[in-house]
């Protein structure tokens, strides 16, 4: 059987293979069905990342959803924990860890669950039961398995996409409820 750092790195190859004007393009069609969403629309507090590397282009996003009045919090990984704070624009965000953008630490701007909050989750593999594989420090998993966030969409390109039954799933996994990818949303 395959191990998830196999599977990672084939798709990883894959994902960096798309030009930019292509990840660009995939990119604003992944956030149109975000937007979409009647959950994401329904949200006041939105928990976004910044896109690293070939990942989808978020900064547009999250631009857009400051201008649309929600309120966005941004992921700053501090040693072995992940946490989220606000931002009110992209200027707030910083190089941090790997060189990923991410806001200061500040316990005044530091996320406070609501209801009816929405949030967005990256990886590197996805499947149709809404099972992922991320970097592998376990950031997300461990975040969803100790803060409630009961609406969370995976984004991704279709090309992350692989058959049923090929990701090992382990215990500390947690799965995704959506995943919108430019060509569809997949329910789970």
């Amino acid at each position: 059987m395959e191990t998830k750092r196999q599977i990672r790195q084939e798709i990883l190859s894959r994902r960096d293979a798309v030009s930019e004007s292509e990840r660009a393009r995939m990119s604003e069609a992944i956030f149109q069905g975000i937007l979409e969403l009647p959950e994401f629309r329904a949200a006041e507090q939105v928990l976004m990342f910044a896109g690293y590397g070939s990942e989808p282009d978020t900064l547009p996003w999250i631009q857009e959803c400051i201008h649309m009045g929600k309120r966005v919090f941004c992921p700053r990984v501090i040693g072995e924990v992940m946490e989220f704070y606000e931002i009110k624009a992209l200027t707030e965000l910083v190089s941090g860890y790997k060189g990923i953008q991410e806001p200061l630490p500040d316990e005044q701007k530091k996320y406070s669950p609501m209801p009816q909050d929405f949030m967005l989750v990256p990886g590197t593999v996805f499947d149709r039961e809404g099972n992922r594989i991320g970097y592998g420090k376990g950031f997300y998993d461990r975040y969803l398995s100790d803060v409630f966030c009961r609406e969370t969409a995976a984004v991704a390109f279709s090309l992350q996409l692989v058959e049923k039954g090929r990701i090992p799933v382990e215990a500390t996994d947690r799965k995704m409820k959506c995943i919108v990818t430019e060509l569809e949303t997949i329910r789970i």
